[in-house]
């Protein structure tokens, strides 16, 4: 009886064993799988901007070299998303005219769309392609696209790019390759500060001795 013990307690150990190979191996399939980096990122890194303003950011991406090689990769398509804070806005019903491709990067906007994350925060997604041949694809340090937020509240807050929502393919050279994804290694978002902007008004001087006007 002891020894039937043993020996499923054996076979559990090497079925434990193997389950943790196979989870190794497929974790190192899936860090395999990109076949070069890049790095996302808002400009400027800070932002001043009266209330009732407007705040253009540009988004720009940089590609790694080709893994195994000196070429920088080549971006086809992003799938980016941008959160932001309530001290600034998008009117979703004109997003067409808020949000400015770069259409030497990207030819086509295939999706832009606009989301709450809860009651001070909100997610702008874009999907881009371009679906030129791989000489014409850009490739190193390039811009993406332009957003122009609207301010609508004094504060200070940021505008974001969650890592885990970037999602970047690319043209692989390698012969017979069939993986295009490049993985994210850095994505910088931006800080913005709301204030109100200046007053101008007249003031006779007699009140103004007296404290009663500016």
């Amino acid at each position: 009886m002891i020894n039937k013990k043993i020996y499923l307690l054996v076979i559990l150990l090497l079925v434990l064993a193997a389950a943790v190979v196979l989870v190794g191996r497929k974790q190192e399939t899936r860090k395999m799988a990109f076949f070069s980096g890049v790095k996302v990122s808002i400009q400027p890194e800070t932002v001043t901007a009266d209330l009732g303003g407007e705040i253009p950011v540009q988004l720009w991406l940089e590609s790694d070299k080709v893994s195994g090689g000196e070429e920088l990769a080549k971006v086809s398509s992003m799938d980016v998303t941008l959160c932001f804070g309530s001290e600034i806005s998008l009117d979703e019903e004109n997003l067409d005219q808020l949000i400015e491709l770069n259409e030497e990067a990207f030819k086509t906007l295939i999706l832009r769309s606009l989301t709450k994350k809860g009651a001070n925060e909100s997610c702008l997604k874009l999907v881009a392609l371009n679906t030129d041949t791989a000489d014409k694809l850009k490739s190193g340090l390039f811009r993406a696209a332009t957003v122009k937020f609207k301010t609508v509240r004094r504060g200070t807050g940021k505008i974001e790019v969650p890592p885990d929502r970037v999602f970047i393919a690319g043209y692989n050279p390698a012969e017979g390759a069939v993986d295009s994804s490049m993985v994210v290694g850095e994505a910088k978002g931006v800080v913005y500060t709301i204030g109100e902007a200046e007053k101008t008004k007249s003031c006779f001087f007699l009140w103004r001795w007296f404290g009663w006007c500016e």
